[in-house]
């Protein structure tokens, strides 16, 4: 079935991927170069589209950082990585405008051995930089893994629009957020689900510690994944990933006492930011909603008892999964969302692979194209259009929903014939 999608569809796939990249590279170029420059003088320019959270220069008293460069996030990163010796770096004491840092110690310890060898300019650029390196050498390798290399270029099409050419992305870039990291986590996590590699668990397990954003959604993944492997196997990769996550907090013992003591008050100072659930419920109720999302699908999977069923729909899942947990902390910003590019490599060979499913298919790739450039912002070219922090909110919790609803058809759909021994 491959070498024939391989001989038939991918080339078609590819040359449309050719043309709309060609058409839209001009833009995406311009875009880069500007925002790099913008990074590197400390000077606004005037993007195609704008960052949906405009520029925003470093505010410090500090007259080597005062307003040198934008990419607020990343200096915050960079000017406490700078102290990685010292335990107060979670504390605000050194980030440029005194606020608090969540970012596990590993961050802190790479980063200093890495960027903070160079002017903060220069860093957060490379850090940028090497983020969409590392994304991209991931992704190509999952789809080499698979035999389907030629679709990198479709890949990297739909990279560089969302990330170069959309309000969310642009923001991304210019507060030189991290959230690439996550999105290499699922690329991983995806892929160790779907074959079982010890390797990949790992590498899942260290990206997500440098930038936790995913991480409720993945033990909720290793649940419905130990749940359908009652063996060794199960509970030996589920260790893994749990025991190469714990290894990264315990070879920084003093900054772990007070990484997740930062996290405890965090978590206690009931300040809602950005674009949150908690706006709306009680703190209580959204710590049920994880248990309830995996109930949701774990019972119907349960019921059907096929690890067929599980591998069919556990991608499509997991994507409304991510997107529901990103709205349950206390502060969330929309450019988060770009850690769902690490899904789009693993949507590929989902579609090539599980072919019995067409209406399934096309519906979740549809409600998923559709959510992207929602959540994107991608509809920017059009006048007129503009959707309220709150009604994106509401997209976001719609998406989650669908997603669980086809889902959850498609595993009880097929309970009769195994019930029948079919």
């Amino acid at each position: 079935m491959i070498n024939k999608i391989l001989r038939y569809k991918l080339p078609l796939s590819v040359s449309m991927a050719l043309i709309i990249g060609s058409l839209l590279f001009p833009l995406v170029f311009s875009n880069i170069k500007k925002m790099t420059y913008s990074l590197a003088t400390g000077i606004m320019t005037t993007t195609t589209p704008l960052p949906i959270y405009g520029f925003m220069h470093i505010n410090s008293n500090d007259p080597n950082l005062k307003n040198m460069t934008f990419a607020v996030d990343f200096a915050g990163v960079y000017s406490a990585a700078k102290h990685f010796r010292e335990v107060k770096i979670f504390n605000g004491k050194y980030d440029p405008m005194g606020r608090t840092n969540g970012y596990p110690p590993l961050t802190f310890y790479l980063y200093n051995k890495t960027f903070c060898q160079i002017g903060l300019p220069s860093a957060a650029l490379y850090h940028i930089l090497c983020q969409v390196l590392l994304l991209l050498a991931a992704t190509y390798f999952v789809l080499w893994y698979y035999q389907l290399g030629i679709m990198f270029i479709p890949v990297v099409v739909i990279y560089f629009t969302l990330l170069f050419l959309t309000p969310i992305g642009l923001s991304w870039f210019e507060r030189g957020q991290f959230d690439l990291y996550p999105a290499l986590s699922l690329l991983f996590f995806t892929f160790a689900i779907h074959e079982s590699k010890g390797y990949a668990f790992v590498l899942a397990a260290i990206f997500a510690m440098l930038k936790p954003t995913t991480g409720v959604a993945m033990l909720q993944a290793l649940i419905f994944y130990m749940a359908l492997h009652r063996n060794r196997k199960g509970f030996k990769f589920f260790a893994l990933f749990m025991g190469t996550a714990f290894l990264t907090l315990i070879l920084f013992p003093k900054h772990m006492e007070k990484y997740f003591t930062f996290i405890y008050h965090f978590q206690r100072s009931h300040n809602r930011e950005g674009m949150t659930i908690l706006r709306f419920i009680p703190p209580i109720a959204a710590t049920f909603i994880p248990l309830v999302t995996t109930l949701v699908y774990l019972i119907p999977l349960h019921i059907c008892r096929m690890k067929n069923y599980f591998l069919k729909t556990f991608l499509p899942y997991m994507t409304g999964l991510t997107v529901l947990n990103l709205v349950l902390p206390y502060a969330n910003w929309e450019y988060r969302i770009i850690c769902l590019l690490g899904f789009i490599p693993g949507l590929f060979v989902w579609q090539t692979k599980y072919k019995d499913g067409g209406i399934f298919q096309r519906s979740f790739l549809m409600l998923f194209a559709a959510f992207l450039i929602i959540a994107f912002h991608g509809y920017w070219f059009i006048n007129g259009i503009s959707i309220s922090q709150n009604g994106m909110l509401l997209v976001y919790i719609c998406f989650y929903v669908a997603v669980a609803a086809i889902c959850i058809s498609k595993i009880l759909k097929n309970k009769p014939l195994i019930a029948n021994g079919l």
